[in-house]
């Protein structure tokens, strides 16, 4: 099975083939979209309240994985994914030909449960808002086209 993290751009004729999320595929998380982050540092950078503390950037969903796969899914008109759990010991195994993959089991914390971003005060107090997930979906089921027929 395929990580995740890979699968969403992949040509059509793995479309169907299983893949594998490394964590709870059915716990709320949070979900960013690059351009809300970057929104998040420009609006951050330029803002006198802002030195000294964190900003969390809004999110565009608190979907779990499996919702989220499902829906982006549907707005590819694409089959809905075959979603299975990646066990600790798949992503040591990954790890030991991926640098990055291999840093993922000391993280796991954040995915094998609930996690969910407040980000009201960054709504407030920069004026950032999440772009909303139908936008997001359309986008990266747009951009999943290119890459197959490319």
């Amino acid at each position: 099975m395929r990580p995740v993290r890979c699968e969403m751009c992949r040509r059509r004729e793995s479309v169907g083939a299983p893949v594998s999320y490394p964590g709870d595929l059915d716990a709320p998380h949070s979900w960013s979209y690059t351009v809300d982050t970057a929104r998040t540092l420009i609006a951050a950078a330029g803002h006198e309240e802002s030195w000294g503390r964190a900003w969390h950037v809004p999110s565009t969903s608190d979907l779990p994985v499996r919702e989220l796969a499902h829906r982006l899914a549907e707005s590819a008109q694409a089959p809905a994914p075959r979603l299975a759990h990646m066990f600790l010991r798949e992503l040591e195994e990954i790890g030991r030909t991926d640098s990055v993959m291999a840093e993922f089991p000391e993280m796991l914390y954040l995915y094998d449960r609930p996690n969910v971003l407040d980000a009201s005060s960054t709504v407030d107090v920069l004026g950032v808002a999440a772009t909303p997930l139908d936008d997001v979906l359309a986008e990266m089921a747009a951009a999943a086209r290119t890459v197959q027929t490319s």
